[in-house]
C-alpha cells in the first residue's frame, strides 16, 4: 500500500528500542577518550600544567603556596570527576544503550552537554590550549 523506501524502521521491543552500532560504538570511544583525558589530567605532576600562567610551577608555588594547593587539589578532583564521569557514561553506552534501553539515550545526552559545555567555557576564556603564539582575533573582539 504505502512506498518501500528500502530502509528499514526502527523495531521496538517493549521498552527497548534497535541501536545503530556505530551510534554505541562512538560514544563508547568518546567517553573512553574522556575518561583518559581525565586519567591525564589526575597523574601528570601538577608542574606540567601551569603553562598558561606563564611561569613555572616553582615560581607559582612560592608566589603563593596556598593557591598552588589549592590548584593542586582542584586538578586532581577534576581528573577523578572526568574519569568517573567517562566510565560511567562508557559501561551506559556499552550496556544498556546498545541493547536498546530507553532511560540511556536520555542519560547519555548529559556526555555531548559536559564535552559541549566544558568546550563553550574554553572558548568564552579564550583559552589558548598552550600555544606560544595565540591567535590574534578573540571571541570578544568579534561580539564588538
Amino acid at each position: 500500500m504505502g512506498a518501500d523506501t528500502g530502509r528499514e524502521a526502527p523495531t521496538t521491543r517493549g521498552d527497548r528500542v534497535r541501536i545503530p552500532p556505530v551510534s554505541w560504538g562512538l560514544l563508547a570511544l568518546a567517553t573512553i577518550l574522556g575518561a583518559l583525558n581525565g586519567l591525564y589530567v589526575l597523574v601528570v605532576p601538577v608542574g606540567g600544567q601551569t603553562e598558561l600562567t606563564g611561569r613555572t610551577w616553582d615560581q607559582f608555588a612560592a608566589d603563593d603556596a596556598e593557591m598552588a594547593s589549592l590548584y593542586s587539589m582542584d586538578l586532581a578532583l577534576l581528573g577523578i570527576t572526568w574519569v568517573a564521569f567517562g566510565l560511567l557514561a562508557a559501561v551506559v553506552s556499552l550496556f544498556a544503550y546498545r541493547l536498546g534501553e530507553r532511560w540511556s539515550w536520555y542519560a547519555l545526552w548529559l556526555v555531548p552537554l559536559a564535552y559541549g559545555g566544558a568546550a563553550a567555557r574554553m572558548l568564552v576564556d579564550e583559552y589558548s590550549a598552550g600555544w606560544s603564539d595565540p591567535p590574534t582575533r578573540s571571541w570578544r573582539s568579534l561580539a564588538s
